[in-house]
């Protein structure tokens, strides 16, 4: 699923942070990136999975958000 960040400052560290939590991420642009969780899960707990990471990633940096793309 594609993400987009609101300052593309924070693109490297949203990459590490999702890779560390099992996702593979390709950068796409310098404020978007794709990501998809490793396994076979359906497109709606695949997105439900990415909102939960990308929370708790923008919990942690205020300054900071991104949401997935449709």
């Amino acid at each position: 699923m594609r993400i987009q960040l609101s300052d593309p400052a924070y693109t490297e560290d949203l990459t590490e942070f999702l890779a560390g939590e099992g996702c593979l991420v390709e950068r796409l642009d310098e404020d978007e990136v794709e990501a998809s969780i490793l396994g076979s899960l359906h497109h709606d707990r695949l997105r439900l999975e990415l909102d939960l990471m990308l929370a708790a990633w923008e919990a942690a940096r205020p300054d900071a958000s991104a949401h997935l793309v449709e």
